[in-house]
């Protein structure tokens, strides 16, 4: 259900909506804002910040998303697609989900 609805899908798009558009972040670089943006979700998801691995792959699915939307390097950073896409990753992630 978390993958496919159009209720979860929505509400990941929301949640890349909102983070896209926190003013915290428009004075850093690229690299850098990513960076926060990343672990800002992060932390709303899990309760946690992301270790050097997931952030590693997190910016490699951003990156790779990017490359697959055919979305330009220079604007990639702050595409709602990607980020989206990555919220709604982290939606299905088993952390996500079940509470130890």
């Amino acid at each position: 259900i978390l993958m496919n609805d159009p209720f979860v899908v929505g509400q990941a798009e929301l949640w890349a909506k909102r983070l896209l558009a926190d003013p915290q972040w428009k004075a850093l670089e690229p690299p850098q804002r990513i960076d926060a943006r990343l672990q800002h979700v992060y932390l709303n998801a899990f309760c946690r910040p992301p270790n050097a691995e997931e952030k590693q792959h997190l910016r490699q699915f951003l990156q790779s998303q990017g490359e697959a939307l055919n979305i330009p390097v220079a604007v990639r950073a702050d595409d709602l697609r990607v980020w989206k896409d990555l919220v709604h990753i982290l939606v299905n992630a088993k952390e996500f989900i079940f509470i130890e």
